[in-house]
C-alpha cells in the first residue's frame, strides 16, 4: 500500500490547537528543494502528454498521474494535485482495485488539507470497503488506519481510537509489515489516545513509534524529528508541560534538518511549537518560532495553489 509522503496525521496537527511511501514512482524525496520537484514535474507532464498522444499503456498513464500527484503535492499545487488523482481515478474505473483503493485513499488524504472533510470519509470508506473485498488484511488495517486519521484531524478522538486499534492489532504481530507503515498506525492510534486522555498507553504507543523510527529511518511520518515531535505533542495534549517542551524542541530541531526549511510538515510543526510556546508563557521564543513560519510562508508562490492542471496537462 501506498500513500503521500505527508500523511494524514500531521495535517490534523495543523487544524488543532493540537496519509507512507514504498512505490517508485509515487515516492518523493521530501529533502529535494522546490527547483528539483518543478524540473520532475515538467518530465512527468512531458511524459504524460506523450502517452496520450500515442495512446500509451492505461497503467503507464496512472502511474504518471499518481507520479504527477505526489509531485503537486510535494510543491504545494494543491488543485493540480486533485486534478492528477482524478485523471488517474478515471483510468482505473475498470481496472485493478488495489490500485483504486491506493488512488482513493490518495485523493482522500488531499481532501483532508482542502478541508473537503465528508469527501475525504466516503472515499476513504469506498477504499476500505474494497480492502474488505479484496480480502488483505494488511491493505485492510493501513485503511483502518487512514480514516482513523481523519477522525484525528475533526478531533473525534473515540471514533478515532476505534478503527486504529483494529489497524494495531491487526499489524502488531507481524513482521512482514513495512516499518514506516507500522510507524503511521502507531502514531495515529497513540495520537487517538492521548487526545482521549488515556495518557498512560497512548505515550507508550508513541515511544513505540519513536524506536521503530530509530531503527527504521525513513522519509516523512516515519521520520525521526516528526516521531519525536509527536511523542512531543501527545505529551502536550497530556498537560506534561516539560516532556512536551523537551520533545517538541528536539523534535523541530531535527526535522529542520530532515525535510528542509519550506516543507509544509516543517512549517505546520513550528505553527503549532509556538502556539505551545504561548500558552506556557514563553513568548520570546514563541515570536522566534513564529518568525520561522513567516519567513518559510513568504516564500510560497500564490500561483501554485490556485493553478489547475489543465494549464499544463490535456484533457483525459
Amino acid at each position: 500500500m501506498t500513500r503521500l509522503i505527508a500523511g494524514i496525521l500531521w495535517l490534523a496537527m495543523a487544524s488543532m490547537p493540537a496519509i507512507s511511501q514504498s512505490s517508485s514512482t509515487r515516492k518523493v524525496d521530501w529533502r529535494q528543494d522546490k527547483a528539483q520537484v518543478l524540473r520532475l514535474i515538467d518530465w512527468n507532464e512531458a511524459e504524460v502528454r506523450k502517452a496520450e498522444v500515442t495512446h500509451g499503456d492505461r497503467e503507464h498513464l496512472v502511474s504518471k498521474y499518481s507520479a504527477l500527484a505526489v509531485l503537486y503535492t510535494d510543491a504545494g499545487m494543491g488543485l493540480k494535485t486533485e486534478d492528477a488523482f482524478r485523471r488517474a481515478l478515471a483510468l482505473l474505473k475498470d481496472g485493478p482495485q488495489d490500485r483504486l483503493a491506493d488512488e482513493l485513499e490518495q485523493l482522500g488524504v488531499l481532501q483532508m488539507a482542502m478541508g473537503e472533510l465528508r469527501q475525504a470519509e466516503r472515499d476513504e470508506m469506498q477504499a476500505l470497503e474494497i480492502r474488505q473485498a479484496l480480502g488483505d488484511p494488511v491493505g485492510l488495517a493501513l485503511a483502518e488506519s487512514q480514516i482513523a486519521g481523519i477522525y484525528d484531524f475533526e478531533r473525534k478522538f473515540a471514533k478515532a481510537r476505534d478503527h486504529a486499534e483494529k489497524a494495531y492489532d491487526a499489524l502488531a504481530g507481524r513482521a512482514d509489515v513495512d516499518a514506516a507503515d507500522r510507524i503511521g498506525v502507531w502514531h495515529t492510534l497513540g495520537f487517538a489516545l492521548t487526545g482521549l486522555q488515556n495518557c498512560e498507553r497512548g505515550i507508550e504507543v508513541l515511544k513505540d513509534a519513536l524506536e521503530m523510527a530509530r531503527s527504521n529511518p525513513g522519509p516523512g511520518d516515519a521520520s525521526l524529528g516528526y516521531s519525536e515531535y509527536l511523542l512531543g505533542f501527545g505529551y502536550w495534549q497530556c498537560s506534561d508541560r516539560d516532556h512536551a517542551a523537551a520533545w517538541l524542541q528536539r523534535g523541530t530541531t531535527d526535522m529542520t534538518a530532515e525535510f528542509g526549511f519550506g516543507h509544509a510538515m516543517y512549517v505546520n510543526a513550528m505553527k503549532q511549537y509556538a502556539q505551545f510556546l504561548r500558552q506556557y508563557g514563553q513568548l520570546e521564543e514563541a515570536v522566534a518560532a513564529e518568525a520561522v513560519v513567516h519567513q518559510a510562508e513568504s516564500v510560497v508562490d500564490a500561483n501554485t495553489l490556485t493553478t489547475r492542471a489543465g494549464s499544463r496537462l490535456s484533457s483525459p
